[in-house]
């Protein structure tokens, strides 16, 4: 069996006894070659406990001898020499990125559970994974479970030169050349000719030919740089017309596989930009691969034929649904124009970032796009029934306690707790400091359900940690995102 595999030499597996995480166990064991070293790692937490007449005794030393037996247990049932087992205490996410560069491990194997209201609430290890290394990601969606042997890779020639210096398209490429089981690699470029308004452009027409060439041009340079493809891999390079992102979704439909090199863009810029790495990274027909800039490519393993969803960022639906549309639309202040005939759609799946100088007019068009302000000229129509939560950069809140405004339920717990509001919940909302008024504004944007959540200057007010929570809680969020933000 190990005849012609790549040695990998240590991949680290994510397990909660979940389906999911069995999956991801199988699909490590069906790629790693009998030297290899599976590390099963299971993260343990001490549970939430909020309410304000109660107390709960938990002694952790029970929680964790609980953990190891458990693990200790699945070991035993795979019974397989390859597999050792890993308790660590803490974040899922951060255990499982620390323990891979501990042991310097060829790539991290997950379960995903998809864009389940859990999984939307209180963020997901999948997408911390994702943001917070540049080591190959494996996400296991479904039950198959077999290596691929038809893999599609989406290439570019960004930052690929003449002087050598390879680029994530060329790892990608590579790294698909090193799977075990690989028959046949379609290496493709998608362009895309955007709509153009009808006006003063009336006469432009493309060269659609031409256009093609350009791609097949790309497509042979990142051949070129990767070098020749192992003995019995049968490589076709081919143009696709398209956005990359639906190029490359149409493309996995025949594919077991589809690998695409990320440039590694993390944290909010990421969240908000996207790329075509996030925006295939969930289910697609076949299965998806992303890559970060340096260490080879993340991987995203989904099921062929499996859910004919598409999120971007971990949860975002495809775009189509209008949550607001605004046409021609302006606004003046006495000195000046802040903004004139700017028409916008924010669609369902939409990440927008608003970007500007102070005093250019964010605020003002964030709540325009709310239905908070008029604008001084134009229209703005909504979707039908659509939900809105905005948070304002500086927010009024109304009379009555924390605990009043936010509600009784356990996702106000979790959110409170991330986002330290836990402590603020017996006290008036006229008492609070402002930053305290702000946490506790976006816990409420953030436990609700809509359909578009718009964010002043989120960040603001968090440390890292809750920072990097919020990463993941939006990432989740099938919702639209419309965010101004410096971070």
């Amino acid at each position: 069996m190990d005849a012609g595999m790549q040695r990998f030499g240590t991949l680290i597996v994510g397990t909660d006894a979940s389906p999911e995480s069995d999956d991801a166990i199988e699909w490590a064991r069906a790629v790693a070659a009998s030297g290899d070293r599976i590390a099963l790692l299971h993260a343990w937490q001490l549970p939430i406990v909020s309410g304000y007449d109660m107390v709960v005794t938990v002694d952790p030393h029970e929680i964790e001898q609980y953990a190891k037996e458990a693990l200790s247990e699945q070991v035993d049932r795979l019974d397989d020499p390859r597999i050792v087992p890993v308790v660590h205490q803490g974040h899922p996410g951060r255990a499982l990125v620390a323990e891979a560069d501990e042991r310097d491990a060829a790539m991290i194997v997950v379960g995903h559970r998809g864009n389940s209201r859990m999984s939307m609430m209180l963020g997901s290890t999948t997408n911390y994974v994702l943001h917070h290394t540049q080591r190959p990601v494996v996400i296991v969606r479904g039950e198959h479970v077999d290596p691929p042997r038809r893999v599609v890779v989406g290439v570019d020639a960004h930052d690929l030169d003449d002087s050598g210096v390879e680029n994530e398209s060329v790892r990608a490429l590579r790294f698909a050349y090193g799977l075990p089981g690989v028959e046949r690699v379609r290496v493709v470029h998608a362009w895309f000719l955007p709509a153009l308004a009808i006006g003063m452009f009336a006469d432009v027409s493309a060269d659609l030919g031409a256009m093609d060439a350009g791609a097949q041009a790309v497509i042979d340079r990142v051949l070129d740089a990767a070098g020749p493809a192992p003995a019995g891999i049968e490589v076709v390079g081919e143009p696709i017309r398209g956005t990359p992102e639906f190029g490359l979704i149409e493309e996995s439909a025949d594919a077991d596989l589809v690998v695409i090199g990320s440039r590694g863009r993390g944290g909010f810029k990421g969240l908000v930009l996207g790329s075509t790495s996030s925006a295939v990274r969930c289910p697609s027909g076949g299965r998806t691969a992303a890559g970060p800039p340096s260490g080879g490519p993340r991987v995203n393993l989904l099921p062929a034929g499996g859910q004919q969803e598409v999120h971007a960022n971990g949860g975002r639906s495809l775009p189509g649904v209008i949550c607001v549309d605004v046409a021609r639309v302006g606004v003046a202040q006495p000195d000046k124009v802040l903004f004139d005939g700017l028409s916008l759609t924010v669609s369902s799946g939409d990440r927008i970032a608003i970007v500007g100088v102070n005093g250019s007019g964010k605020s003002t068009l964030m709540r325009i796009l709310a239905g908070t302000q008029a604008p001084d000229e134009g229209e703005v129509r909504f979707g039908r029934n659509v939900r809105i939560a905005i948070l304002e950069q500086d927010p009024k809140l109304p009379a009555g306690t924390v605990a009043e405004f936010l509600g009784d339920s356990w996702q106000v717990a979790a959110v409170a707790t991330s986002l330290g509001v836990q402590p603020l919940l017996g006290r008036r909302t006229d008492e609070l400091s402002g930053g305290q008024a702000k946490r506790v504004a976006l816990a409420s944007a953030l436990v609700g359900e809509f359909d578009l959540i718009m964010l002043d200057e989120p960040t603001n007010h968090l440390d890292l940690e809750a920072i990097e929570w919020l990463e993941e809680r939006l990432a989740t969020n099938p919702a639209a995102l419309v965010v101004i933000t410096h971070d």
